[in-house]
């Protein structure tokens, strides 16, 4: 009977979750694009600037497991990073992947769980990335963006960038999985994993509290204990057809985190030739600090690089109290004249 009881209480916080959480407020936009995939759809979130608009758009992506209405596009305290720059007069996008958010699934991600993920890694969805960069520039009339990635989303937009120099005018890299240079043995690679995650909000949000160290204060934003999670789970409009409702997630971005980490990632640094803003918190360990060193050394090629580390914050700084301190180094990268070296 608990159970039961258990499962309708789950469901009813799922009808709920759109009025419970603000996840998408009424003076956001979204509208939709075509995937690389034949009869899939990506989605895409706009906030318009609040004031005169700045000449270059911004577009940010977000990491593994939660899609942008969750991460730059989530109202904590009444404001997001996306509200942040529309304040100074940026004209702000992001981005679902597919199989996130407002974004079409992949139809493997209704399937057994054991075929391949390769469908979703890195390489293929830095195509639909292509793809919302295209939107933007041919909505804005703009020649580049403004790109900002987030944990997974940061290694794709390395990715991109490095093989599209010509649209990015700045690149913000939060907390990307660090490429390593060291070398596994055939017999020793990694297995790859299931196709797709299965995770509920409880789950996630404890794996946010443990990254903050023993003994220190829990540093998590009010929300994350309340309405974020709600809309987590009311994002996913699969959910409810699991017996215990879920998020699910398709398995990709782990495919290029164990190559990253064997010495196979897909992105080079030193490739990457825009100017880069290279971000993580103190606490995290992806990357941690010796990882985030060598990365920022590799980045030989970036005309103008900068290295900021966000104190008392983990990998998901922007859930976070010093949320503010994060958004504030954006701004001042993306604001800040820099001198380029001569050709």
């Amino acid at each position: 009977m608990f159970i039961r009881f258990r499962s309708y209480l789950s469901l009813l916080f799922l009808w709920l979750g759109p009025l419970l959480s603000g996840a998408v407020p009424p003076d956001f936009e979204r509208f939709q694009i075509d995937s690389r995939l034949p009869g899939l759809r990506l989605s895409v979130l706009h906030l318009p600037p609040a004031r005169a608009r700045q000449t270059v758009p911004v577009l940010f992506v977000h990491g593994a497991s939660f899609p942008s209405a969750l991460s730059a596009g989530f109202r904590l305290g009444g404001t997001s990073w996306m509200d942040d720059l529309a304040a100074v007069g940026y004209d702000t996008y992001a981005l679902d992947f597919l199989g996130y958010g407002h974004s079409d699934r992949y139809p493997q991600m209704a399937q057994a769980a054991t075929q391949d993920p390769s469908f979703s890694t890195g390489r293929q969805v830095a195509q639909d990335l292509d793809r919302a960069v295209e939107a933007i520039l041919r909505r804005t009339r703009a020649r580049q963006v403004y790109l900002v990635g987030h944990s997974w989303g940061a290694t794709v937009c390395a990715y991109y960038a490095s093989q599209h120099p010509e649209r990015i005018s700045r690149l913000v890299l939060f907390a990307p999985f660090p490429p390593t240079q060291s070398t596994v043995k055939e017999e020793e690679a990694p297995v790859p994993p299931p196709a797709y995650q299965d995770m509920t909000p409880a789950e996630r949000v404890a794996q946010f509290r443990a990254g903050v160290p023993a003994g220190e204060a829990q540093v998590l934003a009010l929300e994350l204990a309340s309405t974020w999670p709600v809309a987590w789970l009311q994002s996913d409009p699969t959910a409810a057809t699991r017996r215990s409702p879920t998020v699910r997630f398709p398995s990709g971005w782990e495919v290029d985190l164990l190559g990253c980490g064997a010495g196979q990632c897909y992105y080079d640094p030193s490739r990457i030739a825009v100017p880069t803003l290279l971000m993580r918190g103190e606490w995290d360990q992806l990357p941690s600090a010796e990882a985030a060193d060598a990365m920022f050394r590799r980045l030989t090629r970036a005309p103008v690089k900068r290295y900021v580390v966000i104190g008392r914050a983990t990998h998901v700084a922007h859930l976070e109290k010093s949320r503010f301190e994060l958004y504030q180094e954006v701004r001042s990268f993306l604001a800040e004249p820099l001198r380029l070296p001569a050709p």
